[in-house]
């Protein structure tokens, strides 16, 4: 390879970069100044393609429309691939968790240092607002850790899906409740592809809170590792008392995805307040 064959390819990569960055906000851009200090040497991370995360949903809503009619031979075919997801459901939930953990840790960090170094002033005189800042903090945080995200999202479009369908047939036998497991898993899917960034922003944000309300690192991860913890409980046990069918879509399909967000706009205010208060 010839040197000006690697400079093409540096160029490609940096005109990516910038092509991505362009489609999102100013606060949530690699090429935003306070993200692009956060991230040091790791700005070079790409989110999860979109095209194959909706491929694979069109695939799974097939499979659970074809399964709809009855039909005994893509259950020969779901029940080997189900087994394999599962086995795999371990390692990715550790991943998860570590992943979680991480940003945690490392928006605790942020924040802290930021007052540490008595930078946030300067930070403040910057054109920024102080809701761009605190967003551009947490988006560096999530930015982090997109080759894990990468991992999970992956995970969850191929094999997600079947552990899910296979979760719903153990509460909802198909003898008892026809096709409500099927029509449980979609919904499910969908919700659990968004989770994903959802929940690391949510603890990035509960962690950003804490920082700078606190300003103590371990304190800061210690709090916010516990609120999660309890977050992930409550959810856990809101969908094992026996409600019905209905009632089970809207828990874990919709609180999952609309808890976060108040959680998420609600620690942004309160951040806001106390880095104004300062």
């Amino acid at each position: 390879m010839t040197t000006s064959t690697i400079l093409h390819e540096n160029r490609l990569t940096v005109n990516d970069v910038v092509s991505l960055d362009k489609s999102l906000p100013l606060w949530a851009r690699r090429s935003n100044p306070i993200i692009r200090r956060q991230l040091g040497s790791h700005w070079r991370v790409f989110p999860p393609e979109l095209r194959p995360i909706l491929t694979w949903v069109a695939y799974y809503t097939a499979f659970l429309i074809i399964s709809l009619t009855g039909a005994d031979f893509i259950f020969i075919f779901f029940i080997p691939f189900a087994l394999v997801s599962a086995v795999v459901f371990p390692a990715m939930l550790y991943l998860y968790i570590r992943t979680l953990g991480q940003v945690i840790a490392d928006s605790a960090m942020a924040m802290v240092m930021e007052y540490s170094n008595d930078s946030l002033t300067l930070l403040r005189t910057t054109p920024f607002s102080t809701m761009e800042i605190i967003l551009s903090k947490i988006s560096g945080t999530v930015w982090r850790r997109m080759d894990d995200i990468q991992d999970i999202t992956t995970y969850t479009r191929t094999m997600g899906g079947l552990v899910i369908l296979g979760s719903y047939i153990v509460l909802f036998s198909p003898a008892n409740y026809p096709q409500v497991a099927q029509v449980l898993s979609l919904p499910m899917l969908i919700a659990s592809l968004v989770r994903v960034p959802l929940e690391l922003v949510m603890v990035a944000s509960i962690a950003t809170l804490l920082g700078a309300y606190t300003k103590s690192r371990n304190s800061t991860i210690v709090a916010t590792t516990i609120f999660t913890f309890f977050y992930f409980l409550l959810l856990t046990l809101l969908r094992f008392l026996g409600w019905h069918w209905t009632v089970q879509w809207v828990i874990d399909a919709l609180v999952p995805v609309l808890l976060p967000i108040g959680i998420i706009a609600g620690a942004l205010k309160l951040t806001e307040k106390a880095i104004e208060a300062d």
